[in-house]
């Protein structure tokens, strides 16, 4: 068996998603990217179109299904990527946002950015990066 070559491919962005992006953060719209992608994948995208942060988490979905509502409600201010989703995790992840919503004026880093809340970091199974 002989290895004839390896090909990669890369669907570009959209055009104008950068700016969109840009435009949100300036309105103060925090963006979230939820995706099948693998984290690598994901990665490549959000720093492209400029939706990770410094201080944003990059979480996969199986290490945010095994988190409480208490450390899903700390953290949630602070996930700009949620990578290896399922449709469940996007279901729990928007209703876990609600939550703060409705009780914005009670949690206190809800109203910050990501950088003043957490540290820069990555989470891929069990460790931080």
């Amino acid at each position: 068996m002989v290895l004839v070559g390896i090909v990669g491919i890369e669907d570009p962005l959209r055009l104008g998603i950068h700016e969109a992006v840009t435009d949100c953060h300036k309105a103060g719209i925090t963006v979230k990217m939820c995706t099948g992608d693998n984290i690598l994948t994901a990665c490549s995208i959000v720093l492209q179109c400029g939706i990770f942060t410094p201080g944003g988490i990059i979480m996969e979905g199986p290490v945010f299904r095994q988190l409480s509502d208490k450390e899903m409600l700390e953290i949630l201010p602070c996930i700009q990527v949620l990578a290896r989703s399922s449709p469940k995790d996007k279901k729990r992840l928007i209703e876990k946002a609600a939550c703060l919503q409705q009780d914005c004026w009670h949690h206190p880093r809800w109203h910050e950015r990501p950088s003043q809340v957490c540290p820069r970091r990555l989470f891929h199974g069990h460790r931080w990066y």
